[in-house]
């Protein structure tokens, strides 16, 4: 296979660490419409985070796209790739766009266990100032008065279901990561 660097489509961001395209689609068109300004897809705070590559804003940017059209969005990214700390950013920068207020914002990460540690330092490294709540040991934060990210593992997913989707409800425009998934 042969590798070529990667060339953004938001023109924002630092290089990305190591090379992510195959050259056969580097030269494909950006999936973007000439409509959208990119610059109003991502949020200062997660656009001028140094800890996030221009490769991992272009995704950032694409999933606003969806999430505004109410639609989900896959990073199937390659690994060491920063699909963590990509799905950690969109995480923030949803946040920031939709102006959720810190006590109605909700996310839930569900992810292999061994991941907590990984979550735990890409969400903050992306500047998330929230409650992360791990929840295989405890329950989600009252739903009226305190937003967070909450992560499950799959083990405990089934179990804690109903709990979760309770949670949930109680805030605004909530996202739903699943890392891992193919497992």
């Amino acid at each position: 296979m042969t590798f070529t660097a990667y060339k953004p489509f938001c023109n924002t961001g630092r290089p990305h660490p190591s090379p992510l395209r195959l050259a056969e689609i580097a030269s494909c068109a950006p999936p973007f419409s000439h409509a959208h300004n990119h610059a109003q897809l991502i949020s200062s705070e997660v656009r001028d985070n140094a800890s996030v590559s221009d490769a991992q804003l272009d995704a950032v940017a694409k999933a606003r796209l969806q999430h505004l059209q109410g639609k989900a969005f896959l990073v199937g990214d390659g690994t060491g790739s920063g699909k963590g700390r990509t799905a950690c950013a969109i995480l923030l920068n949803n946040r920031n766009l939709d102006k959720t207020p810190s006590r109605l914002f909700r996310a839930l990460f569900v992810a292999p266990a061994a991941l907590f540690t990984d979550l735990q330092r890409d969400l903050y490294g992306v500047g998330f100032e929230g409650k992360l709540v791990d929840i295989r040991g405890a329950t989600p934060p009252n739903k009226a008065k305190c937003g967070a990210v909450v992560f499950c593992s799959y083990t405990s997913l089934q179990t804690k279901m109903k709990t979760i989707a309770k949670w949930l409800e109680g805030g605004q425009s909530p996202n739903i990561v699943f890392d891992e998934c193919h497992r």
